[in-house]
C-alpha cells in the first residue's frame, strides 16, 4: 500500500518539447563553430596583413590574359606576397634584371604570344639558376607532355611545379607555401 504513486502523476517531457531541445542545441553548437571558423580566418589574415616591407615574399605572374594575370594579382596580394604582373616574356625577364633576382617565384604560362614559355623559362634560370617556379598551362598538350612520368620527375628535381589551368585558389596558396613557406 503506502507508497503507491500513478504513473501519470510524474511531469514527462513530450517527444516534441525535447525535439526542439535538440534543435536548439545543434543551432548552438553550429554558431559556436562558426564563430570559431571566423576566429582562425580573421587570425590568418591578420598574419598575412604583418608581412610587410623585407619580409613579404615576392612573386611574379607572367601571363599573357590579362583577366587571370589580374585575378591571380588580387589573390595572391590578399595572401600577403608582393606581387609583380608580366604580360610576356620580355617582360618578365626586364622585371627579373630590375628587381635584381630578387624574385622569390614566379607563376608562369607555357602558351603565350611573343616569347612562349620555355624560352622564358630557360632564359629566367640563366639569370637566377635556382628560382622556383609554377608553370601553369590550360593547352591539353602542354599539360599531357608536362604530366608524364619522366618529365615530372624532371620539373621536381628542377624546382618546378605543374599545374593544369583551371585551378582553384587553394590549390594555388598549398603549392606556393610547399616551394616558398
Amino acid at each position: 500500500h503506502g507508497d503507491h504513486r500513478d504513473l501519470h502523476s510524474f511531469p514527462t517531457r513530450r517527444s516534441s518539447d525535447l525535439r526542439s531541445e535538440l534543435i536548439q542545441e545543434l543551432e548552438a553548437s553550429r554558431q559556436r563553430i562558426e564563430e570559431l571558423e571566423a576566429s582562425v580566418a580573421n587570425l590568418l589574415s591578420e598574419q598575412s596583413r604583418q608581412r610587410v616591407g623585407g619580409d613579404r615574399q615576392t612573386i611574379m605572374v607572367v601571363d599573357d590574359e590579362e583577366a587571370f594575370r589580374d585575378s591571380m594579382g588580387q589573390l595572391l596580394e590578399s595572401a600577403g606576397y608582393r606581387v609583380l604582373l608580366a604580360s610576356g616574356g620580355e617582360e618578365a625577364l626586364d622585371l627579373l634584371v630590375l628587381e635584381k633576382g630578387n624574385i622569390d617565384l614566379v607563376i608562369l604560362d607555357m602558351v603565350m604570344k611573343g616569347m612562349g614559355g620555355t624560352e622564358t623559362f630557360q632564359k629566367m634560370r640563366k639569370l637566377k639558376e635556382y628560382l622556383p617556379i609554377i608553370i601553369c598551362t590550360g593547352n591539353a598538350f602542354a599539360a599531357q607532355d608536362a604530366l608524364s612520368g619522366s618529365t615530372e620527375m624532371l620539373l621536381a628535381k628542377a624546382g618546378i611545379t605543374f599545374m593544369q589551368k583551371p585551378f582553384r585558389p587553394d590549390q594555388l596558396i598549398v603549392k606556393i607555401r610547399e616551394k616558398i613557406g
